[in-house]
C-alpha cells in the first residue's frame, strides 16, 4: 500500500514538472548578450554628425541589473558604445567582437553630437 501511494505521488510530481516545462517562456530574448528590457525607447532624438554623415543616433531606456539606464542606439535600435583602445597598437574588440558590436563610423566634420538628455 505504501509503495503504491509513493508511486502515485512520484508520478504526480513528474507530471507536474513535465507540464511546467512545457509552458511558454517569459523571457524577451536577447541571446547571449542579454535583453534590452521591455521598456520601449524613451525618446527618439536624432543627432546627425556633420554635413557628410547620414548616421542617426537615438536614445533608449534599458534595464541593467534592475536599474533604468539611458543608452545610445543606431537607427536600427542596436546599442552603440564608445571604446577607447587598450593600447595604441591593438584594439580589445576585433574579429568576432567587432562583427557582433560593429562600430558606428562617423564621416562628418567635427564630432558626433546628441540632442537631448545624453
Amino acid at each position: 500500500m505504501i509503495l503504491k501511494r509513493s508511486l502515485v505521488i512520484t508520478l504526480g510530481l513528474f507530471m507536474a514538472m513535465f507540464i511546467a516545462a512545457c509552458g511558454g517562456s517569459t523571457t524577451t530574448g536577447g541571446g547571449p548578450y542579454g535583453s534590452g528590457g521591455s521598456n520601449p525607447p524613451a525618446t527618439h532624438n536624432p543627432a546627425t554628425g556633420g554635413s557628410g554623415s547620414s548616421a542617426v543616433i537615438q536614445t533608449a531606456t534599458v534595464t541593467v541589473k534592475g536599474q533604468s539606464e539611458t543608452v545610445l542606439t543606431n537607427a536600427q535600435g542596436m546599442t552603440l558604445y564608445h571604446f577607447t583602445p587598450d593600447s595604441a597598437k591593438q584594439s580589445a574588440c576585433s574579429g568576432a567582437c567587432a562583427q557582433t558590436w560593429p562600430p558606428l563610423v562617423f564621416t562628418g566634420s567635427g564630432g558626433p553630437t546628441s540632442s537631448g538628455g545624453v
